[in-house]
């Protein structure tokens, strides 16, 4: 049976996001969202290269660049993985960085899915 999963992007990191332009004046938001969306389609690339070695040091450098954004954007489940895949590509762990580039590939594009759909008008 498949586990029960909450929302893709944390309601509450949004919350604390919007909260930082609470009438939308600056159009944080959109801007946010759509530069999240771009790093996620540079770094889902970037992964492809890094599964294709398997390239730890740049597997490292996407889970680094992944694990505090995502965290921000409010990419929960999607920061875990990456901050996995840091780790272990830091410590040179090749059997534990490539079972998790799959998965992590996957949560990439459900979580961009997620921001696209945020994008819509």
């Amino acid at each position: 049976m498949a586990e029960a999963r909450g929302p893709i992007l944390d309601p509450a990191a949004l919350r604390r996001l919007q909260a930082l332009d609470p009438d939308g004046r600056r159009n944080l938001m959109p801007r946010l969202l759509q530069a999240y969306n771009d790093s996620l389609t540079t770094l889902a690339l970037q992964l492809e290269g890094a599964r294709s070695g398997p390239d730890l040091e740049l597997a490292g450098r996407i889970g680094h660049t992944l694990k505090s954004s995502s965290e921000r954007m409010g990419a929960l489940t999607l920061s875990t993985l990456a901050a996995e895949v840091e780790r272990f590509a830091r410590a040179g762990e090749v059997a534990g960085v490539v079972p998790l580039l799959e998965p992590l590939a996957v949560e990439i594009e459900g979580v961009r899915a997620a921001v696209r759909a945020m994008l819509l008008p």
